[in-house]
């Protein structure tokens, strides 16, 4: 199941079951790759992590990288239609073969490598069809946030890192990486250990809002997810007290907002990377669409 659809049991109760959550498999058939530099190969999945190679080309936009999405389906297989319905998106990434803990590489079998400059960055997107269709083509999907893991270039510790569309420019706006509130590790992490975050979870809503400009791309009244959390755990399993929470502001529904698709994009974050390597990763999603959703007076209320 990709999408689930569990409305919370009377009185707002009602678990999460495991059964809720989606493991990708990009190995499955499922998932289609956009890989404009030929960034990707050898790719597999053993034991439900996946792996793959990835080469020397230097990916600024974190979608010109190697990119695989699928579209997110209701229980019953049709697409979502998320104009006036509220979605919860969680995403864990997870790097399960990479360490650098005790200030060696111990912690790991260097999948990928310290200061390999990898990434892998997962989330949602509407357009998948603006991914870069060649090498260097200036285009790009106008719906679309991610968030996961990179290796410092040339720095030997693990930070976040996303992907988002904020840009109220016509026709398609203008991708942005980001790289808000990763000074992680800090000094005194660092010192202790703390030095390479393998696992991180984000997890945000996008809601329908009233609020915003009446005329350009960016206009009034779209779905909108205006803020995530994250939270994290370095690979010595010390885990970051409490979620961290950022303002976002990332428009969906400009392209539509009768499909939503999920990505995976793996690639070199900086530029100067000598040799191919090797990434395991593995990603969990679980995207809840709220079964029904329409409110009596027109509008979606949670």
């Amino acid at each position: 199941m990709q999408v689930t659809n569990n409305a919370p049991a009377a009185g707002g109760g009602g678990a999460a079951s495991n059964d809720d959550w989606t493991r990708a498999d990009i190995t499955d058939g499922t998932w289609t790759l956009n890989d404009p530099d030929s960034t990707i190969s050898a790719v597999s999945n053993t034991g439900g992590v996946n792996r793959l190679t990835i080469g020397t080309h230097h990916q600024t936009k974190v979608i010109d990288g190697g990119v695989y999405y699928k579209e997110l389906l209701n229980a019953d297989g049709t697409s979502i239609d998320f104009d006036n319905r509220p979605i919860s998106v969680q995403v864990y990434v997870h790097w399960p073969s990479t360490g650098w803990s005790a200030g060696g590489s111990a912690g790991g079998n260097n999948r990928p490598g310290a200061a390999s400059k990898c990434y892998t960055v997962a989330g949602v997107m509407t357009d998948p069809e603006n991914l870069p269709s060649s090498a260097g083509a200036a285009e790009w999907p106008t719906d679309v946030f991610g968030y996961g893991l990179r290796w410092r270039g040339n720095v030997t510790k693990t930070d976040r890192m996303g992907v988002q569309n904020l840009s109220t420019s016509a026709p398609k706006g203008a991708i942005t990486v980001t790289t808000a509130n990763n000074n992680v590790p800090t000094s005194t992490e660092y010192a202790a250990g703390k030095k390479c975050i393998n696992r991180i979870l984000w997890f945000g809503r996008i809601e329908k809002l009233n609020e915003g400009s009446s005329s350009g791309i960016n206009t009034a009244g779209q779905p909108l997810m205006n803020e995530f959390s994250t939270c994290w755990y370095w690979d010595n399993g010390w885990k970051k007290v409490g979620d961290v929470e950022t303002n976002l502001n990332q428009r969906f529904g400009r392209v539509r907002t009768n499909k939503l698709y999920v990505f995976i994009a793996n690639g070199r974050g900086d530029s100067g990377a000598g040799s191919s390597a090797t990434v395991d990763f593995d990603v969990f999603y679980r995207i809840t669409a709220l079964d029904g959703g329409n409110h009596p007076s027109g509008t979606t209320g949670l």
